[in-house]
């Protein structure tokens, strides 16, 4: 199998480390603007991946010819954020940027149903998804963003921490958009298979703790960011977009959540916007719609 990673910043060399490492890979390339920092960390991966006696192929490029073949592409290039909560800042420079690598990227690789999986990480997620979709012409069932994925993780983290249990123990679906309007489906949350509902209707949690952890999860990127100052969040990411490489490669058809181009779904229309979806060999497989609240929905559409 072979992933190529648009960008080499953090979030894609701790990704492409972890599917060497797990085998999901056999070839990895790491392609950036800036080609000499691309093959730095092309033979720093490697190395590591001989000590742990893996047999993986990583090359370091500029050049887009390179990613010809690839079953994933995974985009983080862009300009990161840095401290601002606030990813929508981030859309004038990342919109020409992505057009940009559209444009590239359909000239190496089909954009039918033969097209690789194509995974969107640079932010603001969902709006540039979208426009890389139009500018590139590419199969909605086979470009998806992640991101939602990671905010149901530190959903469960916070709110692990305040039940005093494990995050295993509680399962969660945050959808919406990727930034300050994500929506937390509490109607779709259990907690030891039990629903969050019954928790709070028991007095063991009030809805307000609730709605308070769901504001701090929506902050956890930005409180990362402060605390290490110089950098960002690494390891979250790249394992949320290791279960979506995961799922597709292995056919796994799990349920996650994944920004995805909406026809319908919810009464959202033309827009991309993260939803629960299963994702397989062929890509996006379905988008699940759950029986979920009224304001839950006008959250979700408010968020579209």
């Amino acid at each position: 199998m072979k992933i190529s990673f648009i960008g080499s910043g953090g979030v894609a060399c701790s990704t492409a480390f972890a599917v060497g490492l797990k085998g999901l890979a056999s070839e990895i390339v790491m392609l950036d603007i800036n080609k000499n920092f691309a093959k730095g960390k092309a033979i720093d991966l490697q190395q590591g991946f001989v000590l742990d006696g893996k047999d993986v192929s990583v090359i370091g490029t500029d050049d887009y010819v390179n990613i010809k073949g690839s079953d994933i592409i995974v985009i983080t290039a862009g300009v990161a954020n840095r401290g601002n909560a606030d990813r929508e800042a981030l859309l004038a420079k990342n919109k020409l940027i992505m057009m940009d690598i559209a444009n590239k990227i359909k000239d190496v690789v089909p954009t039918n149903d033969k097209q690789p999986l194509i995974i969107m990480v640079t932010n603001p997620l969902d709006v540039i998804l979208q426009h890389f979709i139009k500018v590139g012409n590419f199969n909605i069932k086979k470009t998806i963003g992640s991101g939602n994925w990671l905010d149901s993780a530190r959903f469960k983290y916070y709110l692990a921490r305040e039940l005093k249990l494990k995050e295993s123990a509680i399962e969660t679906f945050t959808v919406g958009q990727h930034g300050q309007k994500m929506v937390y489906l509490l109607s779709q949350t259990k907690v030891n298979s039990k629903p969050l509902f019954e928790y709070i209707k028991d007095k063991n949690i009030s809805l307000s703790k609730v709605k308070e952890i769901s504001e701090q999860a929506t902050n956890g990127g930005a409180e990362i960011i402060s605390l290490i100052v110089e950098g960002g969040t690494f390891y979250g990411p790249a394992i949320s977009i290791f279960e979506l490489i995961d799922s597709y490669l292995n056919d796994k058809n799990n349920l996650l959540t994944a920004s995805i181009y909406c026809q319908g779904e919810y009464g959202i229309n033309n827009y991309c916007v993260g939803c629960p979806v299963v994702l397989g060999k062929n890509g996006v497989k379905e988008i699940k719609v759950f029986d979920i609240t009224d304001n839950e929905k006008n959250e979700l559409m408010e968020a579209a």
